[in-house]
């Protein structure tokens, strides 16, 4: 993965060519997450809005605008649903004419960037990762526009909200399909595709922490070491007695 600028600085073409998609991003809910499984689960919005129709081998390819590949955990628990089959016309500012849809999800996304090292004090970084199903970079370029994730929909237990970014990415896939030799992006050899990285970041509550882990570890340790002391004591209390009974 790297970012779209320093792509587009060596295949400047490319820029020109695609069809450029703006995306915004509005969550409804986040929620579940699942840190055995590295995922969470994520439902809202994404709009997009666009001015030319991507080409397909050469053809005009309007039937996969408004489906989007998401980084699903499993393509079969997917519910993806596009608003409405006629997308809205207007003009921009340039007189242009443009075109805009929506297209809702509920899903649950992967989240391989999940680390315990620092457990139960853990900061997370959770991506949406947004490519096409078919196009590659020189036919569908997306740029992000907005990301919207009001603090109150965040439902996430034992985590609180830090803050949200994005960029434009550039996906490569670093093996050729055809005989699984290595490839790169610099000489075009590589398959790449346009992708948009909503990032969300999450840590857990200090004192959330300090109540539910550090301070029940904290009650049993000591709890352990008073009992052993105690059993201790009344061990050399017996010793001692039966020693002066010996005696008399």
């Amino acid at each position: 993965m790297i970012l779209a600028s320093e792509y587009f600085k060596v295949f400047p073409e490319k820029r020109n060519t695609a069809s450029k998609v703006a995306l915004g991003l509005y969550i409804d809910t986040l929620y579940g997450l699942d840190l055995s499984k590295l995922a969470f689960k994520a439902r809202g919005w994404l709009g997009y809005k666009w001015t030319k129709i991507p080409m397909l081998d050469g053809k005009v390819d309007s039937g996969q605008m408004g489906r989007f590949d998401l980084n699903f955990l499993d393509e079969i628990d997917v519910n993806q649903e596009i608003s409405s089959q006629q997308p809205v016309v207007g003009r921009n500012t340039a007189g242009v004419t443009d075109y805009w849809n929506e297209t809702s999800f509920d899903a649950k996304l992967a989240a391989p960037e999940i680390s315990l090292r620092n457990y139960p004090f853990d900061r997370q970084k959770l991506s949406i990762l947004v490519t096409n199903p078919v196009h590659e970079t020189g036919e569908v370029i997306y740029t992000i526009q907005q990301f919207r994730l009001p603090p109150r929909v965040f439902n996430i237990s034992g985590y609180k909200l830090d803050g949200i970014s994005y960029d434009d990415e550039i996906r490569i896939f670093t093996s050729n399909f055809v005989d699984s030799s290595d490839v790169s992006w610099r000489d075009d050899s590589a398959t790449t595709q346009s992708q948009a990285a909503f990032k969300i970041y999450i840590s857990r509550n200090p004192l959330t922490s300090m109540l539910e882990y550090v301070m029940p570890l904290a009650i049993v340790s000591f709890l352990a070491v008073s009992v052993v002391r105690l059993s201790g004591a009344t061990g050399r209390s017996s010793l001692q007695h039966r020693l002066r009974q010996f005696c008399l």
